[in-house]
This record gives C-alpha cells, structure tokens and sequence, in this order.
C-alpha cells in the first residue's frame, strides 16, 4: 500500500471508530434493556420512514460490526428505493446509484444530517454475548418520507432515461408515420437510432437496426419536384421565371414544411459549365420559389435540387464505426432524395448571321497550313445555334485593320451575314518537354456589323495545347483558342 493510502485508510478507519464511541455513548449499553425498534422496525407514516440495519461478529470488533451493520442499512433502504444495477442498466444510472449509496453510507458513518436531505441516524445499540464470543451492531435511521420518495422517483427516472430515449421517439414516429407525416417520422426515428446506439441498452443492435430500417422506409416516400419557368432562357439576361421546388410525404401527398433543401444550378467556372450550390426551405405549403442569378454560359445544364439530410448525417457520424453498415441505406436513400432538370441557355445574338475570318500565323507572322482558330470557331458557335460561315480575306488586310477596306471586302465576297468576326492568332512559343510538345498562342479577335461597323466585341485571348509531336500541338493549340477560349467568350458576352 502507497504511504498517502495508508494514510487515507488509516483516517477513514479513525473516522468510523470515533462515530462508534460517540454513538455508543448515547446508544443502549450492552447488557441493558434492549430497545424496541431492535425487535420490531418502527411503522412509516406520512412524516417519517424507518430503516435498520445490523450485524453480529465474532470477538469485540465492534468497528467491523458497524460495517457491516451500515451496509445492511443502505441495502435496505436500496431495497426500498427498488433500484437493482444489472449489466443493461446505464453509465448514467449506475452513477445515480453510486453516487447516492455513497452519501448515504457516509452521513450513518460520520451522523451527519445535511448530506442527504430528510435522513439522519437516531440510534445506535451494541450487544456483546459473552457465551457466543460476538459482538452486535443495530443502526436505525430515520428518513423524511418526503425526500425519500423524491429520492425514489429520481433514481427512477434515471433507470428509465435511456429506454424513453429510445422508446418515445419512435412511438411518435410511428405516429407521424400513422398521419402520413413521413417527413417527421424521419426525424424521430433517427433520434431513437442514435439514443438506442449505447452499448448499455438492451438488445441495443436490434433497436438501433429497427428505427434505422424505419427511417429508410420514410425517406423512401418523400418526393422532390421542380417546375421550371416558361420561356427562353438567354445568357445574360435573367431567367424569365422561377423555379418553384415542392416537397411532399409521398404516402400522403402531404406538404413537407420546414424541410431543407440544397438548390444547385449551372455556372460557368473557368472554360466549363459548372454548378454553384445554394440553401433553401419549403414554406408551410411545403414549396420553395428559386431565381438563380442571369445565367453566363451558352448550351445546356443541370438544376438539381435535394433534400439536405446533413442534420441527420451528422448525428449518424457521430455513431461508433460498428454501425456504418447498419447506416449506409439510409445514407444512400438520402443521397437519392433529390430530382435533376436539364435546363438550356441560347444566345439573342444567334439570330444574326456572322462570318468568321482570322488568320493563323507561326512565330515568324507567315501564314500557317492547316489553319484551325476559324474552323473551332465557327463550330462552337454553331453548336450554339448560330449560322456562322468561313469567309476568307486577305491577311494583309486584316493585320492593317483598316475596318472600312475590311468590311468593303467582305461585301465584295458577296456575304450576306450582318456580323463579322476577325482577327489574327499567332505561336507565341514551341518547346518539347520530354516527349511531348507544348505550343502557347495568342489572338486579337473583333466583331463588327458590316452594316455600319459599329464595334459590338473586342478580345485578346491566349490558349496552349500539347501533343506527340509540334504539329498535333500546334493544331490542338488554335483549335482550343477558337472554340473553348475565343468562342465561349463570344458566347457570353455577343450581343
């Protein structure tokens, strides 16, 4: 033993035998009269419950009496409370337990009145039997009825918290589910699954299991819709409408109010189409209106909107990783509770006619074979629904950028497009890494209306492109200047 336990001990010991000779002085001596509440526990009344305890032991250790004879006082007055720990019974509840044998054994120990309200010991009784060789120990105790059933029906509820955490929950989810709520019932179901997911619960697993398959169930009927708004949608311009989102429990066709949701709509990040997500909430008629912002992309799109389940998969990741198995349907159920629209923006400036004329020169300004910035040009804007044609001028012309001898020639060629997009893109530099081909270009683009030249887009803009050898590169280079960098910007922004 440790020298601050032995001392610890040592006090404890001193503590216990003072409290016997102190009570043993007023208690019955040995020998006397025996005391009545010896032979027969005095009667409760609406004021005061009596309890005893005693013990007998061999020679005159009266202090292993008195032990004794306090342990068999606080099991009965246990026995009264009804409280019986078992292997299932709760860290919570076994700490209530402890906690209260505790101070109970401590005030019959030390005679205190104040540790546990309403108790006190009122008397103690030693007997010695010089034939048996034994000493005796009665205790009694007196314990205000009032606090005693105070006490009783705290450590009650503490015995039962966990179980109503369980079992309320999911009785008010089978009610909700009774009404057609699904919705609801997801929420309480969930909650009885976490509280069921204590190893100290009884048949923990199939509790948990049972409110998580009826969480499955309720997700499974919730339906998601969108209607979008009528009309054309045109970049930079703003939606012509809303998109109105409704939610409802699908065994009902009740409204879900009060249900997060996730809205993700297409947005234009970097060269590609991407999608931006943002929150809402269906009012009380279980519906959400969204206007995302004026779209800035030409082609089509996905508007997807979900049900954000993250309340809920917070609380399930919070679950020991023994259960992920248990949760991944319903991870997956909430996953799919959502519904994707494809959506599609056009360009006004598809309606007008444009002719497309740059030129594609090296590193040393003459014209290159092959050219490709036109040709991906034209394509890309095709794709979006514009009539665009090739019409071929003189370089010279277009590196002089006289806009009147430009547009004069165009007319000469017999075009009949009102719009004219020209320009020069030339190598800005080739190198070989290894064994690949890196080529870096650049264009000075401008559209006009022949009709007057009124500038209407104006551009300077560099692409690179890779490939086996210099001349994939190059040829991969202009495409992507023409189609991806020049032409999604033409796109977004041609009037």
């Amino acid at each position: 033993m440790k020298r601050g336990d032995w001392r610890k001990s040592a006090a404890l010991s001193a503590a216990v035998l003072f409290a016997v000779i102190a009570f043993a002085s007023c208690a019955s001596a040995p020998g006397k009269s025996v005391p009545p509440w010896v032979l027969s526990v005095p009667q409760a009344d609406a004021t005061t419950t009596w309890f005893t305890g005693s013990s007998s032991v061999a020679g005159r250790d009266v202090a292993m009496a008195d032990e004794q004879a306090t342990a068999d006082l606080v099991a009965s007055i246990m026995r009264y409370i009804g409280a019986k720990v078992t292997v299932d019974s709760t860290a919570v509840a076994k700490a209530t337990v402890d906690s209260y044998q505790t101070d109970i054994t401590q005030s019959v120990k030390t005679a205190a009145d104040n540790r546990v309200a309403g108790f006190s010991i009122k008397d103690r009784y030693i007997a010695w039997d010089p034939k048996l060789g034994r000493s005796t120990v009665y205790i009694l105790a007196a314990y205000r009825t009032a606090d005693l059933e105070t006490e009783k029906k705290r450590i009650a509820a503490a015995f039962a918290e966990r179980t109503d955490a369980v079992a309320v929950p999911e009785a008010e989810g089978d009610a909700f589910r009774a009404q057609g709520r699904d919705w609801d019932a997801l929420g309480r179901y969930v909650t009885a699954a976490i509280a069921a997911s204590g190893s100290d619960i009884t048949n923990a697993d199939l509790k948990l299991r049972r409110n998580l398959d009826k969480a499955l169930a309720s997700v499974a009927t919730l339906r998601v819709s969108v209607t979008p708004p009528a009309g054309s949608a045109y970049v930079g311009s703003a939606w012509p409408g809303a998109f109105v989102i409704h939610v409802e429990n699908g065994s009902s066709g009740l409204p879900v109010p009060g249900a997060a949701l996730f809205v993700s709509y297409p947005r234009l990040q970097g060269p590609r189409i991407g999608q931006h997500t943002v929150s809402s909430i269906t009012d009380a008629a279980g519906s959400a209106s969204f206007q995302p912002p004026p779209p800035d992309f030409v082609g089509k799109g996905t508007f997807t909107v979900g049900v954000d389940f993250s309340a809920w998969t917070n609380q399930l990741d919070g679950l020991p990783a023994q259960w992920n198995a248990s949760t991944s349907a319903l991870r997956e159920a909430f996953a799919a509770a959502k519904t994707d629209l494809r959506v599609s923006v056009g360009s006004r400036a598809s309606v007008y006619p444009i002719a497309v004329s740059i030129v594609d020169e090296g590193q040393d300004g003459r014209p290159v074979a092959n050219p490709g910035t036109a040709s991906a040009l034209i394509e890309a804007l095709s794709r979006a629904g514009f009539n665009a044609s090739a019409l071929s001028l003189d370089p010279a012309l277009i590196a002089g950028g006289d806009v009147g001898a430009i547009r004069a020639a165009a007319s000469s060629q017999g075009t009949t497009a009102p719009r004219l997009a020209y320009g020069e893109a030339k190598v800005l530099s080739s190198r070989q890494d290894g064994g690949t081909w890196i080529v870096s270009v650049g264009a000075s683009v401008k559209v006009i209306e022949l009709s007057g030249g009124r500038l209407l887009w104006s551009g300077e803009r560099q692409a690179s492109g890779l490939g086996g050898d210099e001349a994939t590169a190059l040829r991969a280079a202009f495409r992507t200047l023409g189609a991806t960098t020049i032409g999604k910007d033409l796109l977004a922004n041609l009037p």
